[in-house]
């Protein structure tokens, strides 16, 4: 009867692969175990096996040759299913192997006694089995020693998974340390680490360029001492609450002196870093915001510059409408003054005794007083519009 598939499979399968236990080299420890075991218990075989997709393969062993077995014929694959040691006392009078070839040919399995072996959270990656070629049953006393047995090959096992971890971690560690270096080195922002005291460690090319000084320049100098007056007082509150543990960064924009003597904005942003293996130490970017800071100045020249023009505009025309109300009130007030006189001399043309007569440059009539009727005899409707000398005569000159 071939046995049935854990209900864990797929992450036991994936943590062999993972510690690369399956066909690995010798173990001497758990060899001289497998030799040790069988002249404790007086048998011939003794293997440490782990039971792999379809396969049985034996990590050490002690009275076989072959190194591994198809995982249907296996007793071991049986042995996994259980939590405690399996006993076969005699297999040609059990069901599951009777018929099986390992029982009916070589090796010739008639006892077997089965100990699972667990990785460090549980998972079971094999067994720690005996076989004897007569049947047997082990007393109590021999099943805690077997089950004494198992503790060391799985401290063994357990051992080179510590092992594994630790590589894992360790290869972990230097390709975040070699990933953080060619960040620092090739970053195009400025990046620096420093003491809780403001004292550079280390500066990258970035802040190099940024600042004007070498890195073993930088290293002598504190940024407290390169920060702007005006800026450090600014920022000295957010640094102490960042040492105080109150915050776990800060950003703000500040000025930098270069080394050349002049400035230059920064956007800074901190960050406190905590080690097991380092001191505390911070974290510092610096993006250069000079470009922006000089635009956003002279975009304060250009504002400026445009609100004293429109100052200017308005008053020039403020005045230039004050002048033009002041013509138009005199205006009107002359106007006035000539409608009043339209009306006196209009008035006097009227009432007056003498004739008024309006010529204009051909001597063609346009005006005609009422006395021009009493004094001439023709009306005004009759003269409008002719000449005068029709009116005067051809003996006239």
């Amino acid at each position: 009867m071939p046995p049935p598939l854990p209900l864990d499979e797929h992450s036991r399968l994936e943590r062999l692969r993972i510690l690369g236990l399956l066909d690995h080299e010798p173990i001497d420890q758990l060899d001289r175990l497998t030799r040790l075991i069988t002249r404790h218990f007086a048998l011939p075989i003794a293997m440490v096996s782990l039971t792999d997709v379809n396969r049985q393969w034996f990590l050490a062993r002690t009275g076989v040759d072959m190194c591994e077995i198809n995982r249907e014929h296996s007793f071991c694959g049986h042995a996994i299913l259980r939590p405690d040691i399996m006993q076969v006392p005699d297999a040609r009078r059990d069901l599951r192997f009777a018929d099986n070839p390992l029982v009916t040919d070589d090796p010739g399995v008639v006892f077997y006694a089965g100990r699972p072996l667990r990785a460090l959270d549980g998972v079971v990656l094999g067994t720690l089995c005996l076989v004897d070629h007569v049947p047997r049953h082990l007393d109590e006393d021999a099943c805690r020693d077997l089950d004494d047995f198992g503790r060391l090959v799985e401290n063994t096992l357990h051992d080179l998974e510590r092992r594994h971890q630790v590589r894992t971690l360790n290869q972990v560690l230097e390709d975040k340390e070699h990933l953080f270096t060619l960040t620092f080195n090739q970053s195009s922002v400025g990046m620096a680490l420093s003491s809780l005291e403001g004292k550079w460690l280390r500066a990258n090319p970035g802040l190099e360029r940024l600042l004007g000084y070498s890195e073993h320049e930088m290293l002598s100098r504190t940024w407290l001492a390169m920060t702007h007056p005006e800026d450090l007082q600014r920022e000295q509150p957010l640094f102490d609450a960042l040492i105080a543990g109150q915050r776990q960064d800060y950003r703000l924009e500040k000025r930098m002196i270069r080394a050349d003597g002049t400035q230059c904005w920064v956007q800074l942003s901190v960050t406190l870093c905590q080690s097991r293996t380092m001191a505390p130490h911070m974290i510092a970017v610096f993006a250069d915001l000079t470009e922006r800071k000089q635009a956003e100045a002279e975009l304060v020249r250009l504002q400026q510059g445009l609100e004293q023009q429109v100052q200017s505009r308005t008053r020039e025309l403020s005045r230039t409408v004050e002048q033009l109300h002041q013509e138009m009130r005199e205006r009107g007030a002359m106007q006035q003054q000539l409608w009043q006189e339209q009306r006196r001399l209009q008035h006097m043309l009227e009432h007056t005794s003498n004739a008024f007569l309006e010529l204009d440059a051909d001597f063609i009539i346009t005006g005609w007083n009422p006395a021009s009727t009493t004094l001439l005899g023709w009306h005004a409707d009759e003269m409008l519009g002719r000449p005068l000398f029709g009116l005067l005569g051809a003996e006239h000159p």
